[in-house]
């Protein structure tokens, strides 16, 4: 037996099983929430994402590395005005999700 005690092709049961519950759930959405959906849980919006968050892990690692040796250094203020920028796009991000994904 496969996956789910099935037999046979367990994956192709359950991924059916996923569209139809993701049918039901989205038929009442209008257009273009169903494109929201689709955007917000594209590769493209997972990667620029992971992208914002490594280069925030950079700009943390760099500003605590300098913040000791000198204030107000230019590793400092860009660190504070990357802060905000990433504030923002995270911010956009979770309205976004929240909107097309449903709350």
């Amino acid at each position: 037996q496969g996956c789910g005690g099935r037999g046979g092709a367990g994956g192709a049961d359950a991924k059916q099983d996923a569209q139809a519950e993701d049918y039901v759930y989205t038929r009442t959405m209008s257009e273009e929430r169903l494109k929201l959906r689709t955007f917000v849980r594209s590769i493209w919006m997972s990667g620029f994402i992971y992208s914002v968050i490594i280069f925030n892990t950079i700009v943390i690692a760099a500003d605590d590395v300098y913040s000791e040796r000198t204030q107000n250094s230019w590793v400092q203020s860009i660190s504070i005005a990357s802060d905000w920028v990433i504030l923002v796009i995270f911010t956009i991000e979770m309205l976004l999700k929240i909107i097309g994904l449903g709350a």
